[in-house]
């Protein structure tokens, strides 16, 4: 279902991003835009879940790239 996958997704993220070295000290607007950006990309992963198969490994390669991307430090968008 969109929750079951969204919500995997969007876990698996910031599981990784809230127990990395220095997350207790990024301000607290910091860590919104971060926790928004990481939900807006587990919604379209949960979207793409009922692509055919072919589409959606590409699809879903494209989405964790830009995610990866857009929550290096230091990057501007």
């Amino acid at each position: 279902t969109f929750e079951r996958v969204g919500g995997t997704f969007a876990h698996q993220i910031l599981t990784n991003i809230v127990n990395a070295p220095g997350y207790d000290q990024m301000p607290d607007l910091v860590k919104r835009n971060i926790f928004a950006k990481v939900m807006v990309a587990a919604h379209r992963v949960a979207a793409v879940a009922a692509l055919p198969m072919d589409k959606r490994m590409s699809y879903l390669q494209t989405i964790t790239e830009k995610v990866a991307a857009e929550l290096q430090p230091g990057e501007t968008q």
